[in-house]
């Protein structure tokens, strides 16, 4: 099939190769934004000139081998191959050339279609691109195109369609077999000689497609449906009626090879996330059904991925109480020494933190004074400051320091009396609760 859409590719460009001269790009700018639609405007994309729809158009270049696919940042992405399509344009002695053009500091292939002449001198891209900043605008020649633009659409068409005929199609002998081309119907004919009807799915269970002869075990055929069914929908749902009369939804949801990847689609304003949380919205008899929808997906996340659930919240500075834990008294000692707060200025803010949160996070005056009561050792506190001008805030306690302070309120003088030595074990909370 690949060669068999060159030449019509070939034949489309070469009938529309006396019109006036523009260079085109593949796709037209995705971000959006100002500049983006003016570089549109200003070179439009050839599915435009083809008059088909985009993701038509890609999937047609990339069977041919004028677009290619590489892995970038976790995500395939398409890019068109230069050397492709100079080989396509010099083996079809095509009006064309190609140059790549950086107008926005991303490299692009630019290809020129049609012929300059004295009235129509030729001129770079650059030179076009600097103009229509300049005065905000540029005019793109107008071409009359329509009827090749259609011959190509008839002649795409018949590449894919002939894939897709079925052996009862051809027996019936229907005027739509009859009236295509001696080469068509011989490719037909060459085909359906290694087709059976065991090749088309059971006529019980897939009534519709066997009925219309698709041969739903062959990929390509299968993706060609999805695809189609995609594009009359929107392209990124199909929205139907269940056996049950409920609502459904089959929503797109692409491929990456990366977490980063899945990130950087989740991030884009329309992506399958949005498509699920509003079908799902949708469904809900509720005024807040968005927001019901949401709160279901968070559920059923903290449900059965809770690490990975507080990790995220963690991360994006969401306050989660974990039990009990409190800081710990001796933490708790080092923040009030540090910022030299006494006893009766704590307990107005530690009375101000647990009206607001509700809780207390800090280990209990009466749990501080177990520990601690006449016995503080208090902290050295310091600041740290690394080469980029970064503080680390810091405290510590000498541990034979604070033995030496302890030890006093351990045992006494007469205590060691007619004692030789003392083995004394100290340790700490790892803070894991064990």
């Amino acid at each position: 099939m690949s060669q068999g859409v060159l030449e019509v590719l070939a034949d489309f460009f070469d009938t529309i190769g006396s019109q006036k001269a523009h260079w085109y790009r593949v796709f037209d700018a995705e971000n959006g934004d100002a500049k983006d639609l003016l570089l549109s405007s200003t070179f439009p994309s050839l599915a435009s000139l083809m008059k088909m729809e985009r993701r038509f158009v890609q999937e047609l270049f990339l069977e041919v081998g004028l677009l290619k696919t590489r892995l970038y940042r976790g995500t395939y992405i398409v890019h068109a191959d230069r050397k492709n399509w100079d080989s396509f344009i010099n083996q079809n002695c095509l009006l064309m050339e190609t140059t790549v053009f950086e107008p926005r500091n991303t490299k692009n292939l630019y290809i020129k279609v049609g012929g300059w002449n004295s009235s129509h001198l030729p001129v770079t891209p650059g030179k076009i691109w600097k103009d229509a900043v300049k005065l905000g605008f540029y005019n793109v020649p107008k071409l009359r195109i329509s009827s090749a633009a259609m011959k190509l659409a008839r002649n795409i068409g018949k590449q894919f369609t002939t894939r897709c005929l079925s052996v009862s199609s051809i027996d019936k002998g229907s005027d739509d077999s009859t009236s295509t081309s001696e080469n068509v119907e011989d490719e037909i004919q060459s085909s359906s000689t290694n087709t059976t009807v065991d090749d088309l799915p059971d006529a019980m269970e897939y009534p519709l497609f066997h009925s219309h002869g698709l041969k739903i075990c062959d990929d390509t055929i299968r993706n060609r449906a999805v695809h189609e069914l995609l594009k009359y929908n929107g392209g990124h749902a199909i929205h139907y009626r269940q056996m049950s009369h409920h609502k459904g939804a089959l929503i797109r949801i692409p491929s990456a090879t990366s977490a980063k990847g899945y990130a950087g689609m989740l991030r884009r304003k329309e992506n399958f996330m949005k498509d699920v949380i509003k079908f799902m919205g949708d469904c809900l008899n509720d005024s807040n059904g968005n927001s019901d929808a949401v709160k279901c997906i968070l559920q059923f996340c903290f449900d059965n991925f809770e690490d990975e659930f507080k990790e995220i919240a963690k991360n994006n500075s969401v306050l989660l109480t974990d039990g009990e834990k409190k800081m710990e008294p001796s933490k708790v000692e080092a923040m009030l020494h540090e910022s030299k707060i006494g006893k009766a200025n704590s307990r107005v803010l530690f009375r101000h933190l647990n009206q607001f949160l509700g809780k207390s996070l800090f280990a209990s005056e009466k749990r501080r004074k177990q520990c601690f009561a006449g016995q503080e050792f208090n902290p050295t506190t310091a600041v740290y400051e690394l080469p980029d001008k970064t503080k680390v805030h810091y405290w510590y306690k000498l541990p034979d320091e604070m033995l030496k302070h302890q030890a006093k309120f351990i045992f006494t003088e007469e205590d060691l009396c007619g004692v030789s030595g003392v083995d004394i074990t100290v340790g700490g909370d790892h803070g894991k609760g064990k």
